[in-house]
């Protein structure tokens, strides 16, 4: 099962359904796996190069950690990742995108490897 973890102050909760609902259904169409985790780690504040940083939120992260997809599908993942966290956070987000793949021998679901596991047809 994928999993994104998206790094940020902290955010509305009306704000962060709509960035899960879109982030969601773009890692969905890319990736091609239903069940995806979504996780907010928010902060009260961060550093940027030693600056503190409070209010103005100038960076999203958004790690996703699931099974290969190659390097076209990642930087459409990326692209598609920044167009959401623009139209969704505003013109001033920096978005940095990172996808950390899973073999499907080295992750497993209830103690069943992904490549033990029936695919759909």
């Amino acid at each position: 099962m994928p999993i994104i973890n998206i790094k940020t102050l902290k955010l509305d909760q009306s704000v962060k359904n709509i960035f899960a609902d879109k982030i969601y259904e773009i890692s969905y169409n890319s990736i091609g796996i239903p069940a995806i985790e979504i996780y907010f780690n928010e902060y009260d504040s961060y550093h940027i190069n030693g600056k503190l940083i409070t209010s103005e939120n100038p960076v999203v992260t958004v790690e996703v950690q699931g099974p290969p997809i190659g390097k076209e599908k990642t930087a459409e993942l990326a692209v598609a990742v920044k167009a959401a966290t623009i139209d969704i956070l505003g013109e001033s987000k920096t978005s940095i995108f990172a996808y950390h793949y899973l073999d499907e021998d080295t992750f497993a679901i209830n103690g069943t490897l992904l490549s033990d596991m029936e695919k759909p047809k």
